[in-house]
């Protein structure tokens, strides 16, 4: 916005010309160190360092992964590759799938993403993240992924963008575990296999039947079944790689960092997946409502604050900063940031600006913005 100060004798005369300048939403620091929670979800337990979690209104339950923990170049979260000399080796062996912009970009703004508590289990034909059920195996890898898109559809998520785990994913999450402790050349002692000393057998287990096999908050992740992710083994590209161990292997020999593969046309009983889902920002927006249009203002000696004010609205609901700047010729003359709380449905904001003598006449701009810090 820019408006003329004009000196007139005893008082000031403002001549307001509306040209609004919008400033991008700057991130904030660490972002990941602040979980998103989707509408309608709440908070169950645990820190975003050891393992936040949260729950939908149907039971199932999801675990943080703090990216920018993990990997931030720049200050930025992103995903990459991690490899233990278990397996097949990344990135040689591997054969990417592109990562939808959707979710490296909601990566970058949150810091992270969500990763399913469980390994994934069959809700009467829809996957579901719940303790003490069947792992569902026997399942191929597309469909699989089907069963990972549709769950945002089938429990009526927003803001989401549900998947299965990407092969960087899951090595980000044996990197975090591993900087919070876990040994993942080794999972023995914390994954249901064919040589833990908890189970005593060789059998497949239900979701969550041991708490020695959690790690921040994640049940499973080592052992118990073979799970799918998005990625190929680069020489049979029809292969698609699997990760995690079994209950019929051993911990020592097929750890958690271990990548196998197998046919993507392929089921197994020893095979099972996990889903993850990112949140999805939407900036805020702000919109000026005093002065108006062309508006026009006097303002007598004794009487010289000017209130900018208006409504900041956040499609997210979060809460929301409002930053103002006043500036004149390229130098600030007057700036000032208000905290909104949850601005879903529009919050009102103002500014007071003094207008006095030590202004010179001339033209001014003001710059507005709203930053959600994602």
């Amino acid at each position: 916005m820019r408006f003329q100060l004009k000196k007139l004798g005893f008082f000031l005369m403002l001549i307001f010309f509306l040209s609004l300048v919008q400033k991008p939403a700057e991130a904030s620091a660490e972002p990941w160190k602040t979980p998103p929670i989707p509408p309608g979800w709440t908070y169950l337990t645990g820190t975003w360092g050891t393992g936040y979690v949260i729950q939908d209104t149907h039971g199932n339950e999801f675990v943080w992964i703090p990216v920018g923990a993990v990997n931030a170049p720049g200050g930025v979260a992103a995903l990459t590759h991690y490899d233990w000399g278990k397996g097949l080796t990344a990135p040689d062996q591997i054969q990417y799938e592109e990562i939808p912009l959707q979710i490296t970009d909601a990566i970058a703004a949150t810091g992270g993403f969500y990763v399913a508590r469980y390994e994934a289990s069959n809700n009467g034909g829809k996957v579901q993240s719940k303790q003490n059920q069947a792992p569902w195996n026997n399942i191929s890898w597309s469909n699989s992924i089907t069963q990972s898109e549709n769950m945002a559809i089938n429990y009526s998520w927003t803001r989401v963008y549900s998947h299965l785990l990407y092969d960087k994913e899951w090595d980000v999450i044996c990197k975090w575990l591993e900087n919070s402790g876990a040994n993942v050349t080794d999972s023995t002692n914390w994954g249901n296999s064919a040589n833990d000393p908890y189970t005593g057998n060789n059998n497949l287990m239900n979701t969550g039947a041991y708490s020695e096999f959690c790690k921040n908050n994640i049940y499973d992740f080592a052992g118990n079944l073979w799970e799918w992710t998005m990625d190929a083994y680069s020489t049979y590209s029809g292969e698609r790689l699997t990760r995690g161990g079994c209950y019929n292997n051993y911990g020592s020999n097929f750890p958690v960092s271990y990548r196998g593969s197998y046919g993507a046309f392929g089921t197994s009983s020893s095979i099972g997946f996990r889903s993850a889902f990112v949140v999805l920002n939407s900036a805020p927006s702000v919109a000026l409502t005093n002065p108006e249009q062309g508006a026009s203002f006097s303002e007598v000696n004794g009487y010289n604050q000017l209130a900018l004010s208006g409504t900041v609205t956040d499609p997210d609901n979060d809460n929301v900063t409002v930053s103002v700047r006043v500036r004149k010729d390229g130098s600030v003359i007057f700036t000032q940031d208000q905290s909104v709380s949850q601005c879903g449905s529009g919050k009102p904001f103002s500014f007071l600006f003094t207008i006095d003598q030590s202004k010179p006449e001339g033209t001014y701009t003001i710059d507005l913005w709203a930053n959600d810090g994602r």
